[in-house]
């Protein structure tokens, strides 16, 4: 999921010139708009070759103070994500929402995914808050299960060994 927030940033700061820009009663600029993110990642996190793939839309905006710098950067990323293995397809569902106001922090709140037996059991749950430096490193604070973050794979390796 790292890799996809790099990606969505990377994205969002090229896009901030070619959005809608709006401009606020207080001297700020607000720039909004959405795009389409997917991809793969392969892992083998299990002890063979799993691949999670997602498939999300992003809305975004960004506000920027008179003078131009960044005061608030808000994103939504909404979709669908699948692990296979060994003939095994998990489906799970992202709801990520990402929220940068203070210059130092990345604060990634929601359900950031999460991965279902084809029966409807839980398996994998990302959910609740994690705080990001914004440049790079280790979180700074986790807020309930991280699965897939802290290594918790147990029950998703089990989910895809036959």
């Amino acid at each position: 999921m790292r890799r996809f927030l790099v990606t969505v940033a990377a994205l969002l700061a090229s896009l901030a010139l070619a959005s809608q820009a709006t401009a606020g009663g207080n001297g700020t600029t607000t720039y909004t708009g959405k795009f389409a993110e997917s991809g793969q990642i392969v892992s083998n996190v299990c002890g063979f070759p799993d691949t999670f793939t997602y498939d999300v839309v992003v809305k975004y905006a960004f506000v920027f103070d008179s003078a131009g710098n960044l005061k608030t950067a808000i994103t939504n990323g909404t979709g669908v994500a699948t692990d296979s293995a060994n003939g095994i397809t998990l489906t799970g569902q992202i709801a990520d929402n990402t929220h940068y106001f203070n210059g130092q922090y990345l604060y990634e709140v929601g359900l950031v995914d999460n991965l279902r037996l084809p029966q409807g059991g839980v398996v994998q749950r990302d959910v609740g808050r994690i705080v990001w430096p914004v440049d790079g490193g280790p979180p700074i604070v986790v807020d309930g299960p991280h699965q897939s973050l802290e290594g918790d794979n147990a029950a998703l390796c089990a989910a895809l060994t036959p």
